[in-house]
């Protein structure tokens, strides 16, 4: 059995006709965990999450200055390195590609900051909340991320 994955009727046709080229009657077609709704779904999730967290960073970096200047200072500085961390290597374009156990250690990282800032900042319940729904986007995103490089795979192979 061979497996492949397909986006369109087209892509799918050329697909058939390599397999049965190649003497392959037997494959299966699928490929991500999520169709595009629940990918885009789950997309939408993850960036209003980094949201929360760099806004929470923030508000903590805000409450530790003993100054004005130093409010500022930390308020802006916690989400701007928390953010350029982020960009460099969890980012869906980042400019350093790591391992997905790279990209899951940076977003460990970020997101608990995130939930201890706002466990510092009193809110207990919604840090609590922030960690399952940050746990959950993330290991559903990694699952779909994980099953669409390994469609890619296949679709190559299918295609030699």
């Amino acid at each position: 059995m061979a497996l492949s994955s397909a986006v369109s009727a087209t892509e799918d046709q050329t697909i058939r006709t390599h397999a049965t080229g190649a003497g392959i009657t037997d494959y299966w077609l699928g490929g991500t965990d999520l169709d595009s709704e629940g990918h885009v779904v789950n997309e939408w999730i993850a960036f209003v999450l980094e949201l929360v967290m760099l806004f929470a960073l923030g508000r903590w970096g805000a409450k530790q200055g003993a100054t004005l200047a130093a409010s500022v200072l930390f308020g802006a500085g916690a989400p701007l390195a928390a953010a350029v961390v982020w960009g460099l290597f969890a980012a869906p374009k980042a400019r350093v590609r790591l391992p997905m156990a790279g990209i899951l250690s940076v977003k460990f990282l970020a997101f608990g900051s995130g939930v201890l800032a706002v466990y510092a900042l009193g809110r207990h319940a919604a840090a609590g909340a922030l960690a399952a729904t940050a746990l959950a986007n993330t290991a559903i995103a990694a699952v779909d991320r994980d099953a669409a490089m390994r469609a890619r795979e296949r679709r190559v192979r299918l295609d030699t």
